[in-house]
């Protein structure tokens, strides 16, 4: 009976810290790695939503996200508040190499532990080489966090690591 106690404990205690699961389909893959020399802008995307409920200000996360793992390759990264037909003209007029257009397709955020219905993000990230216009990738980024978290993960940490892993795998 002890024994049964200590294993339940352990594995009651092991999913609550489990990671969350991440996932990034490319559609069209860089040919080219990008350069720590490029000048990059990084579009501010509409607050996110699930069914009626928009998340004010997680278009704002949603790009800071990105352009502060920009800034861990590049020294120039700037925030662009810009509708996506008008971003490369602003862009362009910015002297800037790329911009990042993002989507946010999906932002819903639970509260897991009581529910049971685990945090979701979905984004659509496109790369610009602003003096060609030419589309270089787009992908989809997807993160779902785990169920037993005792209330430690929120959509933020999905974002945070889905930006980590889709700007790494630009350079």
């Amino acid at each position: 009976m002890k024994l049964n106690f200590s294993l339940i404990s352990l594995l009651i205690l092991t999913s609550c810290v489990a990671g969350t699961n991440s996932e990034i389909h490319a559609i069209k893959k860089l040919k080219q790695p990008l350069s720590k020399l490029d000048r990059i802008g990084v579009q501010i995307p509409k607050d996110g939503r699930y069914e009626h409920t928009i998340y004010e200000g997680s278009g704002i996360k949603t790009a800071t996200a990105f352009e502060h793992e920009f800034r861990k390759h590049n020294v120039e990264v700037e925030l662009l508040n810009c509708l996506t037909n008008h971003c490369a003209q602003i862009a362009s007029d910015k002297g800037l190499s790329y911009i990042l257009i993002l989507e946010i397709l999906h932002w819903e955020e639970r509260q897991t532990t009581w529910s049971g219905r685990t945090d979701r993000l979905t984004i659509q990230a496109t790369v610009i080489n602003v003096p060609m216009k030419d589309r270089l990738t787009s992908s989809y980024l997807q993160g779902v966090g785990t169920r037993n978290t005792l209330g430690g993960e929120h959509v933020q940490d999905l974002l945070l690591r889905l930006a980590s892993e889709y700007i790494s795998s630009l350079y």
